[in-house]
């Protein structure tokens, strides 16, 4: 920053002030106090800096994907930009919308100063950040490639995850990284690896910790929220206890509930719990600062007690996989009355060895108004090939297979149809599974061997810890296939749950050689008097008529009619008078919609029900005259049916 000059501390130009106040984070291992600028105060008009920039699109990388990614390297070291926003110039058009007040010293008088570089607080410092470091990938794109390459993909805000898969393509990275980083004038800090000689060549100063190299007990980095112990090439978790509240409001709850980080969903058998806890005090309309229902507050108390044991949970980073291993996946999908879910595992085969290990998970609480359970089922399904589709063709796998795994017969029935056999809850769902996954690929296994359950009844951490389905899946998904669930024992039944109605069909074949009309006598089933559709008799045309000639003559005289009868309406029906036999059939039709049209005050007939008519109701007949004629004719021969 730089003092103002005088003249330019007139009160008419055009500028805007921060405030700003100190953050302190004892757990940081570089920077204790931090600085932090409020861009969203208004000022003197009612607007505020934050009001009048555009935030610009989302450029950093997917944070799960990142994680994910790191885990398939042997080798990998972890750093970050030093001060990457302070790096970064402003243009000096602009500056003056940085202003700050300050004073080195109490007793100094305070000064006008102007902020030069992206600032912490602006809704904009990220965007211009992150699109700095992409234009120096392109940059550095011929002399540095690994380099450019890492910046594109392996970088989220200043934090780099960078990974091999021997030791020389994990340093060839290394100098690359420093060395296009350096023509831009930004330093890589705080570095840290799981192998000595990654680091041996860097300056002290730049490691996490000065005696890094000895792997002591805080050899352990927190990398973007989730903590690794590069000695044990692990993942862990470490949280705080909540803050002892007098009264647990809905406002309360949820500030704990949101401070629950777990970006990949390693740990969702326990947050599904919170969720489930948030869900029932909605549930119970308490407002925001009510005190929560006594049987809410007994279950988040419960939760509140078992939380902390979540630091003794580890996960392994390195997966055991190599380029040449045999690499397939496995999504299992859940669901229970409170919560549905989703869980995928990687198996890797390489020199007669076997690995599984948990990739990600998803969770979802039941929606308030109640599914049936198959139907949550279903959404399980939908979740597991969502997550498939999204996180799959991001990895740096290559060659791989999947397979997909679920406890319902009845979700497996109704991926064995078409879509359009069922529902429409269920055919949209089923749509979007198979264009994902395939079919044929989704198997049935027990519910005993489905990890998924865990996650869609929710455990509490003490049962997680060691629970080796949740971190390795089944059992048998470490053994060779022959050792799998077959699904040649399982024989998925015909269902008729959510199976799509087919409208039944009454056809009496009355095919005469004087093509007289079918019509509904005294002997017809009581049903069919009562529900008959006097439109069939246009269906009946529809069927029987097989002359383009007769078509457009007939057509010629519905018109006719219709102009006569002052009733356009029925010209939407013209496309239905195909193919008519006899003039007899059609002077029927006609008059049949004649005497709606033409009488439809008489009749209770409403002409939006003109598609699916009801059956002519007579009431009090005030033109009885004009009907009189029309009655008996109308009553022996409209109550077609179709054959």
């Amino acid at each position: 920053m730089v003092p103002v000059d005088a003249s330019n501390l007139h009160p008419i130009s055009s500028h805007y002030y921060l405030p700003h106040h100190a953050v302190f984070k004892p757990d940081s291992t570089t920077t204790k106090v931090r600085v932090v600028f409020n861009a969203s105060c208004p000022s003197s008009n009612g607007l505020s800096l934050y009001d009048m920039l555009h935030t610009g699109p989302v450029l950093q990388n997917d944070l799960t994907l990142l994680i994910l990614n790191w885990r398939s390297y042997r080798y990998v070291f972890n750093g970050d930009i030093q001060k990457m926003y302070r790096q970064i110039r402003v243009n000096s058009a602009h500056t003056p919308y940085q202003r700050i007040l300050f004073r080195k010293n109490p007793g100094d008088p305070i000064q006008d100063f102007e902020l030069q570089t992206v600032t912490f607080g602006v809704n904009s410092a990220p965007y211009l950040a992150i699109r700095t470091i992409l234009q120096l990938a392109n940059d550095i794109q011929k002399q540095f490639p690994l380099a450019s390459k890492i910046l594109r993909t392996s970088m989220y805000v200043d934090d780099a995850l960078v990974g091999a898969h021997d030791v020389p393509s994990a340093i060839q990275a290394r100098d690359e990284v420093i060395q296009a980083l350096k023509s831009a004038g930004l330093v890589m800090r705080k570095w840290t690896s799981n192998c000595k000689d990654i680091l041996k060549d860097l300056p002290p100063e730049d490691l996490l910790y000065s005696d890094f190299l000895d792997f002591e007990d805080h050899s352990s980095a927190k990398t973007l929220g989730v903590r690794w112990n590069a000695l044990l090439d692990e993942f862990y978790f470490k949280v705080i206890h909540f803050p002892e509240d007098s009264i647990y409001t809905k406002r309360v709850v949820l500030s704990h509930i949101s401070k629950l980080f777990d970006p990949a969903g390693w740990l969702a058998p326990i947050i599904i719990l919170a969720k489930i806890i948030m869900q029932r005090i909605w549930m119970d309309k308490t407002e925001w600062d009510a005190t929560i229902s006594t049987e809410s507050l007994n279950l988040w108390t419960t939760f509140q007690e078992h939380y902390p044991l979540i630091n003794n949970i580890r996960i392994p980073r390195w997966i055991n996989y190599t380029p040449d291993a045999d690499v397939q996946f496995h999504g299992f999908c859940d669901a229970s009355e409170r919560a549905y879910a989703a869980v995928l595992y990687i198996r890797v085969a390489y020199s007669k060895e076997i690995s599984t290990y948990i990739i990600s998970s998803k969770t979802k609480v039941a929606p308030i108004k109640t599914l049936s359970i198959p139907r949550l089922e279903l959404c399980g399904a939908l979740l597991l090939a969502e997550m498939i589709d999204n996180l799959l063709p991001q990895l740096d796998i290559q060659n791989y297979s999947v397979s997909c795994w679920s406890d319902s017969t009845i979700v497996l029935s109704w991926l064995a149809k078409q879509p359009c056999c069922w529902n429409t809850f269920v055919a949209n769902r089923v749509s979007k599974i198979i264009q994902i996954t395939d079919p044929s690929k989704w198997f049935h296994v027990e519910s005993n061997h489905n990890p998924a359950d865990l996650a869609s009844r929710g455990v509490y951490p003490q049962d997680l810890i060691n629970n080796t389905l949740w971190w390795r899946g089944p059992e048998w998904l470490s053994k060779p296939a022959d050792h799998w669930p077959s699904d040649n024992q399982y024989v998925y039944e015909e269902i008729d749950l959510e199976k799509k109605p087919i409208k039944p069909t009454r056809r009496q074949s009355t095919s005469t050689s004087t093509g007289e009309v079918a019509v509904l006598d005294s002997q017809s089933p009581k049903h069919d008097q009562e529900n008959y559709k006097p439109v069939q008799a246009v269906h009946l045309i529809q069927t029987k008529m097989n002359s383009k000639k007769k078509y457009n003559a007939m057509v010629s005289s519905y018109k006719f009619t219709c102009r006569l009868c002052r009733g356009p309406h029925g010209l939407k029906f013209c496309t239905r008078f195909r193919n008519a036999n006899t003039n007899e059939r059609l002077a029927i039709t006609i008059l049949y919609f004649m005497l709606i049209r033409g009488f439809r005050k008489d009749l209770e007939v409403p002409l939006k029900d003109m598609q699916k008519p009801k059956p002519l109701q007579e009431t009090k007949l005030q033109s009885a005259n004009r009907l009189r004629q029309l009655k008996s004719f109308v009553e022996n021969h409209s109550r077609c049916r179709q054959m």
